[in-house]
């Protein structure tokens, strides 16, 4: 229903004649809304307390703003940097301890720093195809299986393993 209602929303702003900017920053908000929404009730049935998720949800608006104020030649450095850590890849198993490369966090969870465990790597990748094409989702490679600790239950979702590298072990003297 939510996403008829973003729709509708879409053509009658298109068919509006009011600024085109203005138009698109309550389009964003709207959907931001929606997604908020649906995100909080996502929290209720994982056991996620929805403070430590808003908390989230507010660090990475801020980040994507500060994104946006960045002098272009600075934005192009930060993406060929996280071009090239995407393109490091690793041979991992099941068993063993990874975490988030920095910058290429797509999930809400794990938390950056935190390990996941994987569970299975994948020969054949599965696709995501609930999402739709404007969703940084849509057609991602699922080659990763990996459990998480949410709220101290163990839960396994898929990711992307270009996404991932090993958790540092500490060294023991």
């Amino acid at each position: 229903m939510e996403r008829r209602i973003i729709q509708r929303l879409k053509s009658l702003i298109a068919q509006s004649e009011s600024d085109s900017a203005s138009s698109s920053e309550f389009l964003d908000l709207l959907t931001a809304y929606f997604e908020t929404r649906r995100e909080l009730s996502g929290c209720a049935s994982h056991g996620t307390d929805p403070s430590e998720f808003l908390k989230q949800l507010a660090s990475e608006r801020e980040n994507q703003t500060q994104a946006k104020t960045l002098p272009a030649n600075e934005v192009a450095d930060i993406l060929e940097r996280r071009f090239d850590l995407l393109a490091i890849k690793h041979d991992f198993k099941a068993g063993d301890l990874v975490r988030w490369k920095q910058g290429l966090k797509n999930k809400r969870s794990p938390l950056y720093d935190q390990p996941a465990i994987v569970i299975d790597v994948l020969e054949r990748p599965l696709r995501d195809t609930e999402s739709d094409a404007g969703s940084p989702y849509f057609g991602e490679s699922l080659d990763l299986v990996l459990g998480v600790l949410v709220d101290m239950e163990f839960l396994m979702y898929h990711f992307d393993k270009r996404r991932f590298e090993p958790f540092p072990k500490k060294l023991t003297t």
